[in-house]
């Protein structure tokens, strides 16, 4: 058994769940999964822009401020994390985000879908309401879907209604 599907029921049929597809677990707005989303779908240009940064951090440490700094740490620890800080306020949405942890029937489902859809794209829904696409760029099987941001508050607690939480 999976370490993140739910108990087996104590009849010994399958897993129980108030909800058919598994559990879910939510973030609060604006915090770090909320910036890996960001860095995700926007990977190529915040790496050349800290790439730019740290070069010319190392160049203003070593001959504006006489820092000996030999391997650059202050450069990529200090701008760079004040880069990431900077761009959490600049592009943190107030939206939630959440990782999917789908039952057996679930996690076979966006298996074969993962599978049969390679190289398309899936549209996450909830509450009715389309929340993000993904483009399946692998198999899936594990049975976890990470949406980044995306869910309000609202959503959030009908979530709490329907899913389990995981902690």
């Amino acid at each position: 058994m999976h370490p993140s599907s739910p108990p087996a029921s104590p009849s010994g049929g399958p897993p129980s769940s108030p909800h058919p597809l598994g559990a879910y677990r939510w973030a609060a707005p604006g915090d770090v999964n909320a910036f890996f989303g960001l860095i995700l779908d926007n990977v190529v240009n915040l790496a050349i822009l800290a790439g730019i940064l740290v070069c010319v951090g190392v160049l203003f440490n070593d001959r504006v401020t006489k820092i000996d700094d030999p391997c650059g740490a202050i450069s990529v620890h200090g701008f760079c994390g004040f880069l990431g800080a900077v761009c959490v306020g600049i592009f943190a949405d107030g939206s939630y985000g959440a990782l999917f942890e789908l039952n057996e029937h679930g996690r076979l489902a966006l298996d074969t879908t993962s599978i049969d859809r390679r190289g398309g794209r899936l549209f996450i829904f909830v509450n009715g309401r389309p929340i993000t696409e993904l483009q399946v760029d692998r198999r899936v099987s594990d049975g976890k879907i990470y949406v980044p941001a995306g869910l309000t508050a609202k959503d959030i607690e009908l979530l709490r209604k329907d899913w389990p939480q995981r902690k």
